[in-house]
C-alpha cells in the first residue's frame, strides 16, 4: 500500500475497495478493521474510509482512548517492546511514546 496521505480519493477507494474485497474472499466474512499504511492518514479521509464501510481504523497517532472526542477510526497502535516489558507498560499507561 502506498500511505494513505499521498493518495487522491479516487486512489484512495481504489485501494480500500481492493483491499476490502480481496479480505473479505479470504475470510468469507465482513472486514471492518483496517489498519493505516504507516498509520498515517488525513483527516478528509475518514469520510472515504467510514463510507467504504469500515467502523475501525489503527493509526500510529498518539491518542488516549478515553478521550472525549475518541474516534474509532483513530485507535493508537502501541509498540511492544519485547527486551523491556517496563518500557511496554510505560507506552500502554502513555508515560513515554
Amino acid at each position: 500500500h502506498e500511505p494513505y496521505e499521498t493518495l487522491d480519493a479516487e486512489a484512495l477507494r481504489t485501494d480500500l475497495g481492493q483491499s476490502k474485497t480481496r479480505l473479505e474472499g479470504l475470510l468469507n466474512t465482513e472486514c471492518v478493521v483496517m489498519s493505516y499504511p504507516n498509520g498515517s492518514f488525513l483527516d478528509n479521509q475518514l469520510a472515504i474510509v467510514r463510507e467504504m464501510g469500515f467502523q475501525f481504523g489503527f493509526t500510529t497517532a498518539p491518542k488516549r482512548l478515553t478521550a472525549p472526542d475518541f474516534d474509532p477510526l483513530r485507535i493508537p497502535r502501541i509498540g511492544f517492546d519485547n527486551k523491556n516489558p517496563y518500557i511496554t507498560a510505560r507506552r500502554i499507561l502513555k508515560l513515554e511514546s
